[in-house]
């Protein structure tokens, strides 16, 4: 993990980080969906991840191009996408890290 905002303890994950995480999420998650389909079979849990990439017009007009990153359009007829905003400030500057340390 890394602390490269030095605010509030927010950290950055790495590769190695992740994967013990995932592996984790996926135990635990296991765990509870079998005890409870035991309980009861109608129980049913999904995990959905969205695109990075979205439509920019869903995104709320309150961030103008300067706040995300939006991908460069080669014609009028590609479809305008944009990082998840959420995502974009985050990934900037574990990319700056990336670049100043390596």
């Amino acid at each position: 993990m890394l602390t490269i905002y030095n605010v509030n303890s927010l950290v950055h994950w790495e590769e190695r980080d992740i994967k013990l995480r995932d592996d984790f999420v996926r135990f635990f998650s296991d765990e509870v969906a079998s005890f409870l389909r035991s309980s009861n079979p109608a129980w049913d849990i999904r995990r959905v991840e969205a695109p990075t990439l979205m439509p920019r017009n869903l995104v709320s007009d309150a961030y103008s191009n300067s706040d995300i990153w939006a991908q460069q359009q080669m014609s009028n007829t590609e479809a305008e996408l944009v990082l998840r905003p959420e995502t974009t400030p985050s990934t900037y500057i574990y990319m700056q890290h990336l670049l100043v340390n390596h």
